[in-house]
């Protein structure tokens, strides 16, 4: 949201989520198979794991969920990235994680370590992450453009990508967001308390090769 009025909205991709509105996702909060606690009251002393504080899937939808039951995580400990989120906590060096819904399907389909991690709870949906363009370009075309090539990819890829197609979701919808991780910026960000524990260069290997898909599609940090 911070680049609204810098650059033109074209779109957001559909991902057929369970529980979300087309273009919405949310947050799986995810925790070791093996931990007896069942609410996020009882992780309230854990070690939380994030991927940055500008995120909203990893940081601002979780802030904005147990701030109102009175408690944020005092032991944080940034990863750098969800698929690093995931893997502290299957080795517990971390006991909670929250993720994007899409990279955890991923998860789930490519990393081994999934098997050993289970969802507590999930965020409430909010707008995903939409395709941009340069401020002033054609987003009649672009949008129409985007949405056929989508419609035009084969089974499998869409498959591969989860896509189940493009849609328009008004800017405001955005804005009405921006609050809320401005919030948990500010509130919950850096502190003595975080440790700057990023994953390790197989991590990192990992978090490159297990998102690689079909075509070139980018993938979702």
């Amino acid at each position: 949201t911070h680049l609204h009025g810098d650059v033109t909205l074209i779109g957001t991709p559909d991902y057929g989520l369970e529980g979300c509105p087309p273009g919405y996702y949310n947050s799986p909060v995810i925790v070791r198979r093996d931990d007896p606690r069942t609410t996020l009251a009882d992780f309230e002393e854990a070690r939380f794991a994030y991927n940055e504080t500008g995120s909203q899937s990893g940081f601002a939808s979780i802030y904005n969920t147990v701030k109102p039951q009175g408690f944020w995580f005092a032991d944080r400990v940034h990863s750098g990235g969800h698929v690093a989120s995931a893997q502290m906590v299957a080795e517990g060096r971390a006991e909670l994680a929250a993720l994007d819904a899409v990279t955890w399907k991923l998860i789930q389909r490519y990393d081994g370590f999934a098997a050993d991690l289970r969802v507590l709870d999930w965020t409430k949906p909010t707008p995903g992450l939409p395709y941009i363009a340069a401020a002033g370009a054609d987003q009649t075309g672009m949008f129409a453009a985007v949405r056929e090539a989508i419609g035009g990819l084969a089974a499998e890829d869409r498959d591969a990508l989860s896509l189940r197609g493009f849609v328009a979701i008004p800017a405001q919808d955005y804005l009405a967001e921006k609050w809320n991780v401005n919030a948990a910026r500010h509130a919950g960000g850096w502190t003595r308390h975080d440790s700057n524990i990023g994953p390790a260069p197989e991590h990192q290997h990992q978090l490159r090769i297990s998102r690689i898909i079909p075509r070139g599609e980018q993938a979702r940090s």
